[in-house]
């Protein structure tokens, strides 16, 4: 499946001086191979969108950090997971020189903040997402199905991973299984749903938490997997999002829910509730 570029006013184009995406990549996977020598990696198990996924960490401090949010989604291991990624800290692994120029460098004091500039690699391998603050990288083998999230410290994790973690790996990565992370909330049942989209501040947690009390099941309030099928299927990926207060595990449809309705008269679609 092919892939679409990073859009998105936060995301700039890097420019290659030495070495191509894919390179990189191997350096920071030969480097988080090393520090394995020396750390037991921390391993977590989900079923993530019909498919297994392992997460691999450095520290309990960042493995707490990372994984909350899919709390709900664990599972036993898989022999063969369909995506491992590795989660690294520069305590435990130091990135080589990255090999592009960095167009803009905004203050290291600015990791807390919203999303910032990001730069965007790519190469007919691998996709990259480069923080330009220094305070994360998001890497993805779209062959071997091994990504790479590493942050500059537990602490430096940019605010929304740790709300929203992994969004951009696990969008890659969807989009070669058939499906994409869209930012938007979800309920129903298993005979049917609706996806709520809109602006970050439209309501679509409050228009999800309404919904509970009439039976519906969360699948998510700030972020979904949604299938390419004819009749498309909503994923339930991140548990918390920004929900001011968060449903029962039970009340999770963790494994998904069928999208049904119509939009502009195509049968088979996600019935969306746009922003009012």
């Amino acid at each position: 499946m092919s892939r679409p570029p990073l859009t998105g006013d936060a995301s700039i184009a890097g420019r290659c001086t030495r070495s191509s995406a894919s390179t990189y990549f191997d350096e920071v996977l030969v480097r988080i191979a090393d520090a394995g020598h020396r750390l037991d990696f921390i391993e977590r198990d989900y079923r993530i969108a019909g498919r297994s996924v392992r997460l691999r960490c450095t520290g309990p401090a960042l493995a707490a950090s990372m994984t909350r949010a899919f709390a709900h989604l664990a599972s036993g291991p898989a022999d063969e997971p369909s995506l491992t990624v590795y989660l690294a800290d520069g305590g435990a692994v130091s990135l080589p020189r990255s090999p592009w120029e960095l167009l803009d460098r905004t203050p290291s004091t600015a990791w807390d903040q919203e999303e910032g500039a990001l730069m965007h690699v790519r190469d007919e391998r691998v996709d990259g997402l480069f923080r330009l603050d220094g305070a994360s990288v998001s890497m993805l083998d779209h062959v071997s199905g091994v990504g790479v999230f590493w942050t500059a410290s537990p602490e430096r994790v940019p605010r929304y991973e740790r709300a929203a973690p992994l969004r951009a790996l696990l969008d890659w990565w969807g989009g070669d299984h058939g499906c994409r992370v869209v930012h938007a909330g979800a309920v129903g049942t298993e005979r049917g749903g609706a996806l709520l989209v809109g602006k970050a501040g439209s309501g679509k947690s409050t228009a999800v938490l309404a919904c509970l009390g009439s039976g519906l099941s969360y699948a998510g309030d700030d972020g979904v997997a949604v299938s390419h099928d004819a009749m498309p299927l909503i994923h339930s990926l991140l548990l918390y999002g920004e929900a001011p207060a968060w449903p029962s595990p039970a009340r999770v449809a963790a494994s998904g829910v069928r999208a049904r309705g119509q939009r502009g008269g195509a049968p088979g679609q996600a019935h969306v509730l746009p922003r009012p």
